[in-house]
């Protein structure tokens, strides 16, 4: 059965309200933060599908709210604990050294920035 890697801190993969983010049929692994989803992929390897959040802790949707004020970038590497960009990353690097491809993706964040961020990164390493 294929696995599905759910990144998200507070969203319910189980919930109707999104269910529809990754295939039906599939076993469905919660993680919440960049420690339990590094953790998984070293102890299970890669799923064949991950839905990642950007905004894991308050810091990072502060930072959002805050770069819609100001205009500016997302601060990644002010981040006192890490955002699901840290979390593709890490992927990216991952793959790369195990010869492995990126596995299919969806970004449900509501972080439109961050989103953008995400989409840019893992299409450019697909």
């Amino acid at each position: 059965m294929n696995k599905v890697l759910w990144l998200d801190d507070m969203r319910d993969p189980f919930s109707k309200d999104f269910n529809t983010w990754y295939p039906t049929g599939c076993e469905v692994y919660w993680v919440k933060t960049f420690e339990e989803f590094t953790s998984w992929i070293t102890t299970n390897g890669l799923p064949y599908h991950i839905c990642f959040d950007h905004d894991l802790y308050d810091e990072h949707v502060e930072d959002f709210y805050d770069s819609i004020r100001t205009g500016k970038n997302l601060k990644y590497d002010e981040y006192e604990e890490k955002c699901g960009y840290h979390c593709a990353l890490w992927l990216i690097e991952y793959c790369n050294k195990n010869s492995k491809p990126l596995p299919k993706y969806s970004i449900h964040t509501f972080n439109s920035k961050g989103r953008i961020n995400l989409r840019k990164l893992l299409e450019k390493h697909k």
